[in-house]
Order: C-alpha cells, then structure tokens, then sequence
C-alpha cells in the first residue's frame, strides 16, 4: 500500500494553531506546484520515485559556536522518521525556500536532497548494524558532497542537472538573492524562526527501526549500478 502525506499538512497545523498566517499557506498552495515541478523533473532524470515530503512551516537559521556570528540557513535537509518501530526518510524542504526560490535554485535543492536520500539508503541498507552504534546517530543534515551520491552517476544524460547542482552547491550552498528575499520577507515580518547549532543537529535512530526498513527496490537497484 503506497503511504501519502500531503506536503503541507505541517503548515495547515500551524496556521490552525495560530502561529502562522492563513495568508501564508495560501501563498505556499499557490507555490506549491513549482515543487511538485521540480520533483518530477529529478524523477524523470534518475529514473527513481521521489521519497516522502513536507513543508516546514519555519526559517531554521544555523550558529556555529566555533564560527562567532556567523549563521546560515538550512532551506532544506533530510529527516529520518521513526514509526512502528520502522525506519522512513523523509526530506523537508522550508517554506521560504518554496515561497521565495527561483525554479532553478528550487530544482537544484531538490535534486541534492535526492543525492542524500540515496547515500543515507545505501548506508542503512549495506550495513544496518555494523556501522552505527545500537542507538544510531547521524547528521540529519548534509555536510558536504562527500556525503551524497554522486549526481553525475544518478542524473546520467541529464548533464544540466548536474551541471545545476554543482553551480548551486560548489563550496556550500550559494544564493543570495533567496537569502535577500527570505530575511526582507520572512525574517524581518517576524514569521517562525527556530535557531539550531550544528552539534544539535542529530538524530537517534534505533537499529531495530533500520533493520525494518523496507527501502524503494528501485533505489537499491539504482544504487548497486553506481557502486559496482
């Protein structure tokens, strides 16, 4: 039975407790389509289905205790979800991405979260117990390219994909006109904001919920064709 979730159930939740405005939402439904776009665009390209996604109601800014003032903003990451004891990933892209990216820069995130998806299923399913303690911990988030697949390999003839993704993620994420755009218009309105610092950004799985995880076929597939 295939599992759904409606991308912006999160977003409705906040705007029905009050801590988001109804406007909000109604500019994010209006958006939403050029998300949708873009997922089936990095479908298309690696051959793969897309995993399970949701809008973040927030602006997770991110402070480094070892960097003094600097902060930067995670527009989007993946997120393991635990449930009946069942390991399921999820990626979470953020409504300022959504509300304020161009389709370009929207594309190009979704796509190097989709190479992350695809490094955390292989990880978990080539060594479910070996390589992580009994109570599994691993950053939620992703470091640098060395923790993705390689897009190059996943994309195949779809090179400007690739060639996007590198433009966009050469040393680190870059775009300053979605980052003018999301402090003017989410930041500055004194819209939801959480503050979270590399160190916190972890999360425990356990490795019985890894062992019960039951991964895309298709993407194991994929996997063992660019690891071989």
């Amino acid at each position: 039975m295939e599992i759904r979730l409606d991308p912006l159930v999160k977003v409705k939740e906040a705007v029905s407790a009050g801590r988001l405005p109804a406007e909000v939402l109604e500019k994010l439904q209006a958006k939403l389509v050029n998300l949708e776009e873009a997922i089936k665009k990095v479908e298309k390209a690696s051959g793969l289905r897309y995993p399970l996604h949701y809008v973040q109601p927030v602006l997770i800014l991110v402070q480094s205790g070892a960097e003094l003032g600097v902060t930067g903003i995670y527009y989007a990451r993946n997120v393991p979800v635990t449930v009946n004891n069942r390991l399921n990933l999820l990626v979470e892209f953020t409504a300022p991405l959504v509300l304020y990216s161009s389709k370009p820069t929207l594309l190009a995130v979704a796509a190097h979260e989709f190479t992350h998806y695809l490094e955390l299923v292989r990880r978990f399913s080539e060594q479910p117990t070996s390589s992580f303690a009994a109570t599994t911990m691993f950053e939620a988030t992703y470091r640098d390219m060395e923790e993705a697949m390689p897009p190059q390999k996943m994309f195949g003839r779809y090179r400007s994909l690739a060639r996007l993704i590198d433009s966009k993620f050469e040393g680190g994420f870059t775009d300053e006109s979605l980052n003018e755009r999301t402090l003017r218009n989410w930041l500055q309105k004194k819209l939801p904001v959480v503050v979270v610092h590399p160190e916190d950004n972890w999360v425990r799985v356990p490795v019985e919920a890894i062992m019960n995880a039951s991964f895309d076929p298709e993407a194991l597939r994929k996997i063992r064709e660019m690891t071989v």
